[in-house]
C-alpha cells in the first residue's frame, strides 16, 4: 500500500517544548500544533497503517528568496542550491508526529525515511509518500 498527500504552506519545523513556570509543566508552541493539525487534515481517511512497518518519504518545497539574482534563482531551480531554513529532521518530526494515530499505529513503526528540501517557483509545500 503507498499514500501521498500534498501540504501545502510553508514547511514547518516542530518546535521546541515550552515550559511553563506558573505550572511547571510542558507545551507544544502554538504553530507546532497548528501544522500537526493541518497535516492530520491533508492525511484525511486515507489507509491506515496498524502496526505495519512502513517507510516514508518527505519533500520539502520552499519558495525561493526574492532577493535572489536571476543566477541564483536559476541554481536553486536547478539543485545546485538547497534551502538553509529550518532543519530538515524538525521539519520531519512534525510530520511524523502529526501523523501518529491517523496514519500508523506509531511512529516507531518508521524504518526508513527518506527526506530532501528543495526550491520550487511554485507555492511552497511538503509532499509526503508513506508506504509498507
Amino acid at each position: 500500500m503507498k499514500v501521498k498527500i500534498i501540504i501545502p504552506g510553508k514547511p514547518t519545523p516542530k518546535g521546541r517544548p515550552r515550559f511553563s513556570r506558573k505550572t511547571g509543566r510542558t507545551y507544544t508552541p502554538s504553530d507546532t500544533g497548528r501544522y500537526e493539525k493541518l497535516v492530520r487534515e491533508c492525511y484525511g481517511d486515507n489507509y491506515f497503517f496498524d502496526k505495519e512497518f512502513i517507510k516514508i518519504k518527505v519533500i520539502a518545497k520552499f519558495a525561493i528568496p526574492q532577493s535572489y539574482s536571476k543566477k541564483k534563482r536559476e541554481d536553486a531551480l536547478s539543485g545546485k542550491l538547497f534551502p538553509t531554513k529550518c532543519d530538515l529532521d524538525n521539519i520531519v518530526k512534525s510530520i511524523t508526529d502529526g501523523l501518529n494515530g491517523k496514519a500508523y499505529a506509531d511512529d516507531r513503526y518508521i524504518y526508513s525515511i527518506e527526506a530532501i528540501k528543495v526550491y520550487t517557483d511554485g507555492e511552497p509545500e511538503v509532499i509526503v509518500e508513506i508506504k509498507n
